[in-house]
């Protein structure tokens, strides 16, 4: 995390792990233009923090986010000099083409929730993304995908949908997507499968009726009917 002027929170975890003596408890309240993790800024953030002994209580840390809003809270402790943190994260409003845009990428519409519990650690945003454990819902509307070629009648609800919305646990860089719900009209498809850092998919419907997977990345989607294949194997 960095400010305008420097590298703001380095120089409260260099207080808190190089000092031999627990600290007595601070807290305050923290005001900056922008705190960054890479290319993800934080616009008009504004902390709640307390240092007890050698961690960092975050109470709150708020702000503008991907067009969005969003409200933090968790803890960060030192272990050999890298931090750890225990985090409660919430982001509503968010934009996905603003997301799509921190990659230099071209996909999604609409707006998106998420919450999220997260263990990371490290520095960078590399480390960061690479340690991330834990759970992410979102609920994302009046969204879309661009399919790369013409889609079947039966799943043209992938390309635009009302709601896209689910839960996945966090590990290895990736989403692994247990269920979720596509919902377009009176249509609901579950989906499930994986989505990596690098945005890489592999999913599929649970529907009977209309069967597809959906491969590729989000910029460049691949979906596949999966009707024919299952009509004969289920003549096998």
């Amino acid at each position: 995390l960095a400010s305008p002027k420097g590298e703001l929170l380095q120089e409260i975890l260099n207080r808190i792990d190089g000092h031999p003596v627990a600290w007595p408890q601070l807290s305050g309240v923290l005001q900056v233009g922008t705190l960054s993790a890479g290319k993800l800024v934080l616009h008009d953030a504004a902390g709640d923090l307390a240092i007890s002994g050698n961690s960092l209580e975050i109470h709150s840390i708020d702000g503008r986010l991907l067009n969005g809003t969003m409200h933090l809270t968790g803890n960060m402790a030192m272990l050999k000099g890298v931090p750890r943190y225990a985090l409660e994260v919430e982001v509503t409003g968010a934009s996905p083409a603003a997301l799509a845009g921190l990659f230099a990428e071209h996909w999604g519409s609409g707006q998106a929730d998420f919450s999220a519990q997260l263990a990371v650690s490290g520095l960078t945003a590399q480390d960061l993304a690479r340690s991330a454990s834990g759970t992410l819902h979102w609920n994302w509307s009046k969204g879309s995908l661009a399919a790369q070629t013409a889609l079947p009648v039966s799943i043209q609800s992938l390309l635009h949908f009302d709601s896209w919305s689910g839960d996945a646990a966090i590990g290895d860089a990736t989403l692994s997507i247990d269920h979720s719900l596509l919902e377009h009209g009176r249509e609901a498809i579950p989906l499930s499968g994986t989505i990596s850092f690098s945005r890489d998919m592999d999913l599929k419907s649970e529907s009977e009726a209309n069967p597809f997977s959906v491969t590729g990345t989000l910029e460049h989607p691949r979906v596949k009917s999966l009707a024919t294949v299952a009509h004969i194997d289920g003549l096998r």
